[in-house]
């Protein structure tokens, strides 16, 4: 079969995938990209590269690549932002499957061959992620905690359950149908049309990757994850990833906007488990958006009894004695699943059922 045409003119055979790569600056990891990614097992593929207006070289390294191999393809632009160029990507790739790449990570061996089956399977998901490891030198213990995290949501049940609590996929470990991707493009902040009383733009980027699977979940596609590494991802000064390059406010927008499109688009009362700095976050974005919010628990005895901005704070105990609420839990998180066992612990034992009656969003 052969490529009816596209905007680059290219006339190849059409891959079984398309690797999807922008480049910003990332001339000392390149090779090492770019070379895990044309060594993997399944052979039938091309490398979409999207140059986004380097300075140090890149774009010279990646035309000596299509020389190389003629799988390797380069699309050059002025610099415009990652969303730009991952929809420019999009757009121009030829395989049935994208898979994300970044240009200063690696793909482990046997990565395409993994989720290409699994995206081929019956009923099998619509986007696939995967584990990863540390590519650093320095400790990134954050990055370690959300990667460990990422790994344990196996199935489409605990990506949707977990959803609220960070991106619950690895962006370069992820595999989709490109009519998806196509149908869903990828968007910046200024581009999208936020729920009524959500916290508008404030001059901060936003995960566009996070952006893209919540929305895909609202339209019900099934997400899952390869517990095994596939990507081993980088941390560097600069760096914009999932483990820290947007603000807690970016973060919370998209989760926010999520919660007034699904549970709570009819503005049912809900209470807040969690006083501290998060609680009283969301305590304030939910009473913005005209949700009433009817109490604050905590077990800190510190807090008890006290009053946040005209919401008593209460113990977990008093939670049955309250009208029917939904319970927003925003408590903090050390290690990857301490706090929220906790709180499972507290409420699974009086008839509540994540997903439904409580949902985690940190």
């Amino acid at each position: 079969m052969q490529d009816p045409g596209n905007e680059s003119g290219y006339n190849r055979p059409v891959p079984r995938v398309s690797v999807i790569m922008p480049v910003l600056d990332a001339l000392p990891y390149l090779d090492e990209a770019v070379e895990s990614v044309l060594g993997q097992g399944l052979r039938d593929l091309e490398l979409v590269a999207v140059d986004d207006g380097s300075t140090d070289g890149s774009a010279a390294r990646m035309r000596a690549w299509t020389r190389r191999d003629p799988r390797v393809r380069l699309l050059e632009s002025p610099a415009r932002g990652i969303v730009p160029a991952l929809n420019h990507a999009v757009r121009e790739a030829r395989g049935a499957l994208v898979a994300r790449m970044d240009a200063d990570d690696v793909c482990l061996p046997g990565r395409l061959e993994v989720q290409a089956e699994r995206l081929a399977g019956p009923g099998g998901p619509d986007v696939v992620g995967c584990g990863a490891q540390v590519l650093t030198r320095e400790p990134a213990p954050g990055l370690e905690a959300y990667l460990e995290w990422v790994a344990s949501l196996t199935s489409a049940r605990d990506v949707r359950l977990a959803c609220l609590i960070e991106s619950p996929l690895v962006h370069s470990g992820v595999m989709a149908r490109r009519t998806l991707l196509a149908s869903h493009p990828y968007r910046t902040v200024q581009e999208a049309e936020l729920a009524p009383g959500v916290p508008g733009h404030d001059g901060t980027t936003w995960p566009e990757d996070y952006d893209l699977w919540l929305r895909l979940l609202r339209q019900g596609a099934r997400i899952e994850n390869v517990p095994a590494p596939l990507v081993r991802v980088r941390w560097h000064p600069g760096k914009t990833t999932r483990a820290g390059g947007f603000t807690i406010a970016s973060m919370a927008r998209l989760k926010l906007d999520h919660l007034l499109r699904t549970v709570l688009a009819h503005r049912p009362p809900v209470v807040v488990q969690g006083a501290g700095r998060h609680g009283k976050m969301w305590l304030r974005m939910l009473r913005g958006c005209g949700v009433e919010v009817r109490a604050l628990l905590d077990v800190a005895e510190r807090r008890l009894g006290r009053s946040i901005e005209g919401v008593a704070v209460r113990p977990v105990q008093d939670l049955p004695g309250i009208e029917r609420a939904i319970v927003i839990a925003a408590v903090g998180q050390k290690g990857p699943n301490t706090r929220r066992d906790e709180v499972r612990a507290q409420l699974e034992p009086m008839g509540l059922a994540e997903g439904r009656d409580f949902l985690f969003v940190c």
